[in-house]
């Protein structure tokens, strides 16, 4: 009858209403989450050197591990140019090799 397709029409109305509100407040839930996974799926590709502004494709550690060596070669730079009146130096690349 009329009546009754009018309630489960009604009903349906209702239930869409109700699914509607649950997900609008599970997208807002989502909103923090997906900003904090975001940052961190930034720095997990940063760190091993698959983000897109890496120009070099330089995982962290070989970065800390190559500014260590630019130190240390500037201080052996130091001590052989000492060591051998100005003659000899040392000359650190950033280009890759091999």
């Amino acid at each position: 009858t009329a009546a009754s397709a009018r309630d489960a029409a009604a009903r349906c109305c209702a239930e869409l209403d109700r699914l509607s509100t649950r997900a609008t407040e599970a997208v807002r839930r989502l909103g923090p989450l997906r900003e904090e996974y975001d940052r961190v799926a930034r720095l997990a590709a940063l760190t091993a050197g698959t983000a897109a502004d890496n120009e070099r494709k330089m995982r962290l550690e070989s970065y800390v591990l190559a500014a260590r060596l630019e130190q240390v070669a500037a201080a052996a730079t130091a001590r052989l140019q000492r060591m051998s009146s100005g003659r000899y130096t040392l000359v650190h690349s950033d280009g890759r090799s091999g």
